[in-house]
């Protein structure tokens, strides 16, 4: 089943109790990177926060919202990249890390993965390499 909702309010509880369920064992969250893609233009979708500040409380606020439901003892596994803007690299994947880890999870580990060709890079694979590089 497809919800579509705000994650930072939506009623988790009515959702599961529809298949009867109570608690889930593995919880994903992709949010957007900030504002790298634009997904609406409603001001509550994350991809429209107005600072990295205001995007790590948005998201802070999904966590909380969908971490009620998951089974202690449990996984919770977060895909997010970082962002790259004006000559400036923002770990965004550390931030969000972070806001897990502040609401008390524990951290097993950090997978870095190289996509080649995302709709985030837009075809600037040279640029990407001479960031790394420098």
């Amino acid at each position: 089943e497809v919800v579509t909702g705000d994650s930072k309010t939506i009623n988790i509880k009515t959702v599961l109790g529809k298949h009867m369920i109570t608690q889930v064992q593995f919880l994903i969250m992709h949010p957007p990177y900030y504002d790298i893609i634009k997904f609406s233009k409603n001001d509550k979708d994350l991809s429209n926060a107005k600072s990295i500040k205001d995007f790590l409380m948005m998201f802070g606020e999904a966590v909380d919202n969908a971490t009620l439901y998951l089974e202690k003892g449990r996984y919770f596994a977060l895909v997010i990249g970082d962002k790259y803007s004006k000559g400036e690299w923002i770990p965004l994947g550390f931030y969000c890390v972070n806001e897990v880890l502040k609401r008390g999870y524990l951290l097993k580990s950090i997978i870095v993965k190289n996509f080649e060709e995302t709709r985030g890079k837009r075809n600037q694979k040279e640029l990407w390499k001479l960031i790394c590089l420098n």
